[in-house]
């Protein structure tokens, strides 16, 4: 799939009138995800969730290509934000549990 590849992906967002940011700040939109950083929270992901910017899967950026238009993705099945949100709650809870035994 061509839109897991960063450049191709960069090259499609550009396209279709996309700003890119290599951090996440206050301006920032969206943060497009693969579902690989998404399952192991990567730093970006976790301070796309702390700064409330809409994590969107990478298959966002493919409809919005074939349509020629930005899709929207309020309540859409391209978000991942609650996803991420229950991901770091039960890696929270893996951690107590585990300092739980390490310390019993």
């Amino acid at each position: 799939d061509p839109y897991q590849n960063y450049k191709m992906l960069k090259a499609a967002l550009q396209k279709l009138g996309a700003t890119i940011s290599p951090q996440v700040h206050k301006r920032v939109h969206y943060l497009i995800s693969t579902d690989s950083a998404v399952q192991n929270l990567t730093q970006r992901v976790r301070q796309a969730l702390k700064r409330n910017v809409d994590i969107v899967d990478v298959a966002w950026v493919k409809e919005c290509s074939e349509r020629k238009e930005r899709v929207k993705v309020n309540d859409s099945a391209y978000l991942c934000n609650e996803l991420v949100e229950c991901l770091m709650v039960q890696k929270e809870r893996e951690k107590k549990e585990k300092a739980r035994k390490e310390e019993g």
